[in-house]
């Protein structure tokens, strides 16, 4: 799957790219922050996940895209729920 990563530094890039090797997705890394600028370099991807200083709202992010907040180290946020989920 190919997954728009937002908000990404050279440490980041590196830990995704090594984490992500037994899953295979297409990981497009964008520095800037995810805002309703940014938005459009989400075009044709249909997943985006955001780090703590992306603003995500309903101008960032297309109908029908899934969205993943980091919340830390093997935290995933999932927006539905009250809690972060553990996601290794």
């Amino acid at each position: 799957m190919r997954l728009a990563v937002f908000d990404t530094h050279v440490y980041d890039r590196e830990a995704l790219t090594a984490a992500n090797v037994r899953y295979g997705h297409d990981l497009a890394f964008f520095e800037p922050r995810l805002t309703s600028q940014t938005a459009s370099m989400t075009m044709g991807v249909p997943a985006v996940c955001s780090f703590v200083n992306d603003r995500v709202d309903a101008d960032a992010l297309a109908p029908g895209v899934s969205h993943a907040r980091s919340a830390g180290e093997h935290r995933r946020h999932d927006p539905g729920e009250r809690s972060c989920l553990r996601t290794w």
